[in-house]
């Protein structure tokens, strides 16, 4: 057949037309399946492509390799300032400073990690722990006794729990009654199987050693059973500890006696028959201080002389120094309407000669320091007093208007007595009482409408006159009824 010029060019044209009809496709290799790296591991594969890591080491389990991970065990410190890089430790404590994180150190180089390390000093790769106390056999003062806190009363080495003989008095621990103080007279007062040296109650049998409180007396023997009393004062020697007692000066054993069920007795409720009276202060002055106590401040300014007042044998004590009044104020924040009582004895006065000013005594009610801002001092005062006037008397003064009412007493202030004082402070009708120890000749003055602050601060109150305090007892008088 004879091909024409035509034919050829129609035939090409018709091959283009069927090479173009046919699907495309890519004949290039997918980087997915090379491995650019060399490390023996395709790319889809490796957890660190660009870098060699055959061994495709992940420490912290993130998918991405060591090699290329800044942070190799994820602790959020950066390998390059890390001091144990393998090992999570993103405090970085370093005890013995030597650039080695604790968390990778083996102090003993039994290949465990000081913090896994069950005996850290002692070399024990089997980690062996008999007992199972956390602490390995090879360190442990008993292996074969759980004894994680490894006491060792004695510091011979031999844990107290698995020692014959503990506290080294000749006694074995199963016949000894106080296993851990040493006692070898194994006295026992109360006979109830604990000896002095440990017993709680020594003088009244108690085995099982109850103590409520946790104050180191145990119930049987403790003056408040349920409140923590260290010192077991008990002011009025009625064996109810102060700490709990309803009638802290008053002695009344029968705690059970309170009409009203205000938590005050009867005995020294202000008024047993209505509640809503209370105790708001209390302190028998039993710890002794060369200083002024605590809880105590004392008022500053012109008019409030240092004085020294000091705390001994159970009395707050004023020298009698002062040349111009003192003033002592509990920091002890109490209600408006109070009856304030103390009970104080009289260690020195001036000459009769020589009491101008006047020589004074006793409490203050509703006090507010003014002096000390500049201002003036205001509040109630009730004092016993001797004067070159009348030679004893009791006086209640509103220091802030200057304004006062005294009364004569049947009895002449002396040393070497002890008074009672009670100030009554509600309203503006205040009341000052004065007696001899145990309620004798007592005398009182009473003022009305004497315009005083509204609140302030308790406390004592002495000029020229030395003095010792037996206690305060402040309660907080409901009369809203």
């Amino acid at each position: 057949m004879r091909v024409t010029q035509s034919t050829s060019l129609m035939l090409l044209a018709t091959l283009a037309a069927l090479l173009l009809a046919v699907p495309s496709c890519d004949f290039v290799s997918s980087q997915e399946y090379e491995d650019p790296d060399g490390d023996g591991v395709l790319y889809f594969e490796d957890n660190c492509n660009g870098v060699e890591n055959a061994d495709q080491a992940d420490a912290d389990g993130d998918g991405i390799g060591d090699a290329c991970e800044p942070d190799s065990d994820g602790d959020g410190v950066i390998d390059d300032n890390d001091n144990c890089v393998d090992v999570s430790n993103d405090d970085q404590a370093d005890a013995d400073n030597d650039g080695v994180g604790d968390a990778c150190t083996d102090s003993d180089d039994d290949g465990t990690f000081d913090p896994d390390d069950n005996c850290p000093g002692d070399a024990n790769e089997d980690q062996a722990d008999a007992d199972e106390d956390g602490v390995g056999d090879v360190c442990d003062n008993c292996p074969n006794a759980a004894n994680e806190d490894q006491a060792d009363a004695d510091m011979d080495d031999i844990g107290d729990v698995c020692e014959g003989d503990r506290d080294s008095d000749m006694i074995d621990d199963g016949d000894d009654n106080c296993p851990d103080d040493a006692n070898m007279d194994q006295a026992d007062s109360d006979d109830d199987g604990v000896g002095n040296v440990c017993d709680n109650c020594p003088d009244d049998a108690n085995d099982d050693q109850a103590n409520d409180d946790n104050d180191s007396f145990g119930n049987v023997c403790d003056n408040c059973p349920n409140d923590t009393n260290a010192g077991q004062f008990d002011e009025d020697g009625d064996e109810v500890g102060d700490a709990c007692d309803n009638c802290p000066t008053v002695d009344n054993t029968d705690q059970a006696a309170d009409m009203d069920a205000d938590e005050v007795g009867d005995v020294c409720d202000p008024d047993p028959t209505q509640d809503g009276d209370t105790i708001e202060l209390f302190d028998g002055f039993n710890t002794d201080v060369d200083d002024v106590p605590a809880g105590w401040t004392l008022a500053t300014g012109t008019g409030n002389d240092a004085g020294d007042w000091s705390v001994a044998g159970g009395k707050l004590v004023q020298a009698g120094t002062a040349t111009e009044p003192t003033t002592l104020l509990s920091d002890a924040t109490v209600a408006d309407d109070v009856i304030i009582e103390t009970r104080v004895t009289v260690d020195a006065l001036p000459a009769d000669g020589d009491l101008d000013p006047a020589a004074f005594v006793g409490v203050v009610s509703r006090f507010d320091n003014g002096l000390a801002g500049g201002g003036a001092d205001t509040g109630y005062v009730c004092t016993a007093e001797k004067a070159t006037g009348p030679a004893t008397s009791a006086r209640i003064l509103s220091i802030a208007e200057a304004n006062d009412d005294t009364t004569a007493l049947a009895f002449n202030l002396a040393t070497a007595t002890a008074y009672e004082l009670t100030h009554t402070a509600t309203s503006d009708d205040p009341v000052c009482e004065a007696a001899e120890d145990g309620g004798t000749n007592p005398d009182s003055v009473s003022a009305t409408d004497l315009a005083g602050p509204a609140s302030g601060s308790v406390g004592f109150r002495s000029s020229r006159t030395g003095a010792s305090f037996d206690y305060i007892i402040v309660y907080g008088v409901d009369t809203s009824n």
